[in-house]
């Protein structure tokens, strides 16, 4: 575990106060059967199933720019390199310790855990457990559920999340690329996947190598997820990792906030779960 916590989710200065193990047959059951009708499909029928329409748009070559990222990361797990193959990849998803327990319980959508989200309507994780930092860290006990999650034919996003109801846009985007905020998952695709930069916004695909990127996955099936870790995070050290990571946070529907700064003490601002 510390191996998949602190090296591929670069999660080594998150102090670990507790790490509860998970095994739930009746989550791990509907993960196999989830995972074992998608690989049918894809064998089966993978011009529907598997399909990258994507690749024939204008920004064809973007989004493939963002796959690549994508499987560079699953392919860090040697048995994501078989072809063919379903990926399967650890990642983390930041909430409140007491919601943690009965998400390893019962599982994500019995506690309504679809964020409408910038990036499409789903459950949201990311696979750098730092950049998750201001979404757990708000919560009085914070967690982290880890999670094996199966994203299937992921749909690579680039567009820029915009504000419900306003005609502010965070970022420049095209008019002939609608924001994804509130989006069902793409037709024809398993999740949304999105490189971004520390504030959450999309990497644009020529400036992938000038940004430290991370990322965020959107799932829209409980049964894509199986959590096999709850961790309870120490608190000592939020005061230094929010000066770290005192950056500009996007709430969807309002004006801009701001983490704390390097003056104030550590001040929990943001609401969304991640």
């Amino acid at each position: 575990m510390r191996d998949i916590f602190d090296n591929f989710c670069h999660g080594k200065d998150i102090q670990i106060q507790e790490a509860i193990s998970v095994y739930n047959p009746t989550l791990i059951a509907a993960f196999i059967s989830q995972r074992n009708i998608m690989a049918a499909r894809w064998k089966n029928d993978s011009q529907i199933f598997a399909a990258k329409q994507f690749i024939l748009q204008a920004d064809g070559e973007a989004r493939v720019t963002v796959l690549e990222r994508y499987k560079s990361r699953v392919e860090h797990f040697r048995w994501n390199k078989q072809e063919g193959c379903i990926p399967i990849v650890p990642a983390a998803h930041g909430t409140e310790f007491s919601i943690g327990k009965k998400i390893c319980s019962t599982g994500f959508a019995s506690l309504s855990m679809l964020d409408a989200g910038w990036y499409g309507q789903g459950i949201y994780f990311t696979t750098y457990v730092l950049y998750a930092f201001p979404y757990f860290s708000t919560k009085e006990q914070p967690a982290i559920v880890l999670s094996w999650i199966n994203p299937g034919n992921v749909f690579p996003v680039i567009e820029s999340p915009s504000i419900p109801n306003t005609k502010e846009q965070f970022g420049k985007d095209r008019e002939d690329r609608p924001s994804l905020v509130g989006k069902a998952i793409k037709s024809g695709y398993n999740s949304h996947y999105v490189v971004t930069k520390s504030d959450g916004r999309p990497v644009e695909a020529k400036d992938m190598k000038a940004f430290k990127c991370y990322d965020e996955i959107v799932i829209p099936q409980e049964s894509q997820v199986t959590p096999f870790m709850l961790i309870r995070v120490d608190t000592r050290n939020f005061n230094v990792l929010a000066k770290e990571w005192n950056r500009e946070v996007l709430i969807p529907g309002r004006s801009r906030d701001h983490m704390t700064s390097e003056s104030d003490s550590y001040i929990p601002l943001l609401e969304q779960s991640f």
